[in-house]
């Protein structure tokens, strides 16, 4: 378990904090809304939330983040329930930032997302289903570790 030390009043306290990560697979079913095929990439929480806060809530000249709409694939947790929601792609390899300011990347636009509400609250991680981020949009699933 990782240890996250902090300073309150004066003291060190240690408080305990395990990130947690989502399984993107591909769709297996018909309408590809589903998460249940083989592996597609992996995310740490901790990471794509990252990526949210530098992100914002602001689009820029890359057209993100923006806001999304869900549907019965994006069914958002209870913390993101009645809220407006962001997205923010995310590329697979949990560790390369989509460049925030380059509208010419539209071409090279990674199929995974960061859902996130105003208050950079984590409303969930996906994926589209088809190529080029085309497709019906699904989430991950989320793995305790």
């Amino acid at each position: 378990m990782a240890k996250k030390l902090f300073l309150a009043l004066g003291l060190l306290v240690a408080s305990s904090h395990a990130d947690v990560t989502y399984s993107c697979r591909k769709s297996t079913d018909a309408a590809l809304s589903n998460n249940k095929g083989d592996l597609q990439a992996t995310f740490s929480r901790d990471w794509a939330l990252s990526e949210a806060k530098r992100a914002g809530v602001t689009p820029n000249t890359s057209g993100y983040p923006r806001v999304t709409v869900p549907s019965t694939q994006l069914d958002f947790t209870a913390t993101c329930a009645n809220e407006t929601v962001y997205e923010y792609p995310l590329f697979a390899d949990g560790k390369t930032s989509y460049p925030s300011s380059d509208a010419l990347l539209v071409h090279i636009l990674p199929h995974y997302r960061v859902y996130y509400n105003a208050e950079i609250d984590l409303c969930g991680i996906g994926m589209f289903s088809g190529p080029n981020s085309t497709g019906v949009p699904h989430l991950c699933n989320e793995n305790s570790t």
